[in-house]
């Protein structure tokens, strides 16, 4: 036994200094062209992917947002009037100027071609002094639409056989027509009877 025990030892010994310097000693040369070549790390496994939802035939997929329902539009029977789409205030038109004005520049003269004695303006609605008189000139003159030549006289004035011309012209804008009116009369009564109070001026 003793002697086994000598011959364990004696091996260790002798195996020992090479086991020792093993570690250390360089690598052997590799020949010519041979790249060493480390040992590849170990490659982690790939990540697992889920599997994929199954379909089944048939089926609707989940969506994101329930989809909002629009009621219907109410059927329309024929020969029915819509509602108006928003309730709004009548406005009424506005007429251009120029057919919202009744001004006559009136003209007053005695005799057949002379110059004219008395001026005046005859704005309608009466805007002038006096109020009675110019709403009678108003009046008169609505009614035949400014056309002047239209005055007929009167058949319950009875008026003189006397010549004593009087001339009077209207010139202006009635309703967007243009007046321009000339006319002589046989006298003052004459005129009177026809025109009214329009060339009382």
């Amino acid at each position: 036994m003793k002697t086994l025990a000598v011959l364990l030892a004696g091996t260790a010994i002798a195996a020992g200094p090479t086991a020792a310097f093993a570690g250390t000693l360089p690598p052997p040369p590799q020949p010519s062209g041979v790249t060493a070549v480390n040992p590849a790390a170990p490659v982690a496994p790939a990540a697992e992917i889920p599997p994929a939802v199954a379909v089944v035939p048939g089926s609707k997929l989940p969506q994101g947002a329930p989809a909002v329902k629009v009621p219907p539009a109410a059927p329309v029977v024929p020969g029915t009037k819509l509602p108006p789409a928003a309730s709004t205030t009548p406005v009424s038109k506005i007429r251009p100027i120029a057919n919202r004005t009744r001004a006559l520049i009136l003209t007053y003269a005695a005799g057949e071609a002379a110059k004219p004695e008395r001026y005046a303006v005859l704005s309608c609605p009466a805007s002038f002094a006096p109020l009675r008189e110019r709403d009678e000139a108003c009046g008169v003159v609505n009614r035949v639409k400014g056309d002047l030549t239209q005055l007929k006289p009167s058949q319950n004035t009875f008026c003189p056989m006397m010549f004593s011309p009087v001339t009077v012209t209207a010139h202006g804008i009635w309703d967007g027509r243009y007046v321009d009116f000339k006319h002589t009369f046989g006298n003052a009564c004459e005129m009177h009877s026809a025109t009214g109070s329009v060339f009382d001026i």
